[in-house]
């Protein structure tokens, strides 16, 4: 009888555990996929790309595209760039850019949008510029081989790149002023950035300075918010 208890009692201990086991390991699944759904992508994960940028430029008219002298206006232009700010996962950046105001939109809308698009960085800084910040003499060849238009780095080894369009709305109560909104694909980077994917978008207000010797400028104060997958 004593025998026939103990392995009652064993058998039941061990039909314990083994639901206890098969309990713990479907919860242990479910973690694995809850952290998929929340944004794991492969070997990668995604996460959110946010901060502020203040980025100046220079305008330089686009004379075969058309930019007319005798009737001057904003577009078609080249605005290549540089600035700071702070961006999560760097801490304090660095950025630089190169964009071509082409046109306006069609049909016009009212306010004036105008639109552009980013072009390669290298046609306005030069490959020692860029060395200065940073990156080896395999990231610069990199960067000129593919037309990078938009850098973001922090000056240690690690930077995204990105490609994308703009628009430019005009605010009829300040001419000195526009809109912005740039919508920029993360194309690769460096460091801890290397193959980083994802999309992200700047928007905020540019102001048009105009300088005694002619030239003329933006101001720019701009917020990052995307998502980034490395």
């Amino acid at each position: 009888m004593k025998t026939a208890a103990f392995f009652k009692t064993v058998l039941m201990l061990a039909s314990v555990l083994f639901l206890l086991s098969c309990e713990k390991e479907s919860i242990s699944e479910l973690k694995v996929t809850k952290e998929d759904a929340l944004g794991r992508v492969g070997d990668k994960v995604e996460r959110p790309l946010t901060g502020t940028l203040y980025t100046s430029s220079t305008f330089y008219p686009d004379i075969e595209g058309g930019w007319d002298p005798e009737n001057p206006t904003n577009v078609p232009a080249f605005y290549p760039g540089m600035g700071e700010g702070n961006v999560s996962h760097f801490g304090k950046i660095f950025t630089m850019f190169n964009q071509h105001a082409y046109g306006y939109s069609d049909p016009p809308t009212d306010p004036t949008t105008a639109l552009g698009k980013s072009i390669p960085i290298t046609e306005h800084l030069s490959l020692d510029t860029l060395k200065s910040y940073g990156f080896t003499e395999e990231d610069l060849s990199e960067i000129e081989a593919a037309g990078v238009g938009a850098i973001i780095t922090d000056k240690h080894g690690n930077s995204i790149w990105a490609e994308g369009t703009s628009q430019y709305i005009s605010l009829p109560d300040n001419p000195q002023r526009d809109l912005v909104i740039w919508e920029y694909e993360i194309t690769g980077g460096t460091g801890k950035f290397e193959d980083a994917e994802g999309h992200f978008t700047l928007k905020g207000y540019t102001d048009v300075i105009m300088h005694a010797d002619g030239t003329v400028t933006t101001k720019d104060e701009l917020t990052i918010d995307g998502v980034i997958i490395y």
